[in-house]
């Protein structure tokens, strides 16, 4: 399968981190980044650039990656001396508000263009992971973005900037979108690394029954949520290689790309960025990836 996919869309492991660092060396006067985790040495090598280039970076990350906290402050570290002005999630979205949250979202924007994916900048998400990465250049978009990623980085409410764009799926609040995602009429595709505790969402892949096709990881099953889901007659199948990271909706009307994970800490406390797509070529693309991964699955 083709790396790049269609003028704007990309899949991994395929396209690896070339996207990632073309966009970055694209930009001529500001970036701003809100990543998961970004340890990738290419891209920290570009933004370096970018700064010896004039660029003003700016950049959040979460403070509290799972699995990963030892690694911030090297992650810190290295963005700042990469010349990139960092900032951690605001306190919203590193657990101190009461609720286990955290800033798990993965995407870029600059005066002339926006990025939008599934992927952690890491070694993995460009060498063994499934991912959707996706750029485009609508106004609309840029300008939601940018006052997201300015609202988190001064720590400020950021919850009205999805207005400016209806295509723009943000968390916390992202579950009535992806709900309507999956019940679009007609059969449904769904590939997701975590899957479950989100009823709304399980409701609408139950509603679907047969016309609704599942991948996810091999290491990802959760028994009970599965079961319910296969009396419903969904059918779901597990993927050992790529590693399922990917959260993807594709049906006939629409598809979804972004960092949302179908559960409750994903739809309604984390700090996420997803898109939904209306266009022929990228529909189809994903329904091509979806039927390879199905076709590869257990």
């Amino acid at each position: 399968m083709t790396a790049y996919l269609s003028p704007m869309l990309y899949v991994e492991p395929n396209a690896s981190v070339a996207p990632v660092v073309a966009f970055i060396e694209a930009a001529r006067t500001q970036l701003l980044i809100n990543n998961y985790y970004l340890d990738d040495q290419q891209i920290l090598q570009a933004i370096s650039k970018d700064v010896r280039r004039g660029v003003n970076v700016c950049v959040i990350i979460a403070g509290n990656p799972y699995g990963l906290v030892q690694n911030v402050s090297s992650e810190m570290a290295a963005l700042q001396q990469a010349g990139a002005t960092v900032q951690l999630a605001p306190p919203q979205f590193e657990g101190s508000w009461g609720h286990y949250a955290f800033d798990h979202a993965k995407y870029a924007v600059a005066p002339n263009e926006a990025l939008i994916g599934t992927a952690n900048w890491d070694h993995a998400a460009f060498s063994r992971n499934r991912e959707y990465i996706y750029t485009s250049n609508d106004p609309a978009l840029l300008r939601a973005l940018a006052t997201i990623f300015t609202a988190d980085f001064n720590g400020a409410e950021a919850a009205d900037a999805r207005s400016t764009d209806p295509d723009l799926v943000v968390s916390p609040g992202a579950e009535s979108q992806l709900a309507a995602a999956i019940g679009q009429p007609g059969p449904v595709r769904v590939e997701a690394e975590e899957l479950g505790s989100d009823r709304s969402i399980l409701q609408a892949l139950e509603a679907k029954g047969s016309d609704a096709e599942v991948v996810i990881p091999d290491d990802g099953a959760r028994a009970r949520v599965l079961l319910a889901l296969q009396d419903a007659g969904v059918q779901v199948r597990f993927l050992d290689a790529p590693y399922m990271h990917a959260k993807m909706v594709i049906g006939q009307e629409v598809g979804f790309i972004g960092s949302e994970n179908f559960t409750i800490t994903s739809l309604d406390y984390n700090r996420e960025i997803g898109i939904l797509l209306y266009g022929k070529a990228e529909l189809r693309e994903l329904a091509a990836v979806f039927r390879q991964d199905w076709a590869s699955a257990q």
